[in-house]
């Protein structure tokens, strides 16, 4: 055990695991804190901290990441259409869009496009 110390004398200074520091290494341990406090104060980036330039180009790419998450637009973007078809008639255009290699809604997407497209080429 340490001898208690005089009245008035300083008191030693503890590091993190709870020991007194030597006379040497607590004046060491407060150049650093005092260093790093005036660095903080500075702006400068202290320890592991990235300096604020790095951490906004990081925020931005994320921010970018999460926007692109989902399914890509396409022309305007999609919007649901509940429509009611005859039961043949889907099972139909199940087969064909598969056969073709495309979706159910990409091919009532095409067929619409044909249809509208025929019609503003005779009107």
């Amino acid at each position: 055990m340490s001898k208690p110390s005089p009245k008035g004398a300083a008191k030693p200074t503890i590091n993190p695991i709870g020991r007194p520091l030597s006379g040497n290494m607590g004046a060491r341990h407060k150049r650093a804190i005092e260093a790093a406090r005036r660095a903080q104060a500075s702006g400068k980036p202290v320890g592991n901290a990235l300096p604020p330039a790095e951490k906004a180009r990081i925020e931005h790419v994320a921010h970018e990441a999460r926007a692109k998450i989902g399914r890509p637009v396409v022309g305007q973007g999609a919007t649901t259409v509940l429509v009611s078809i005859e039961r043949g008639l889907l099972t139909d255009a199940d087969k064909y869009a598969e056969e073709q290699g495309m979706s159910r809604s990409e091919l009532i997407a095409a067929g619409l496009r044909k249809i509208i497209k025929g019609k503003r080429k005779s009107a």
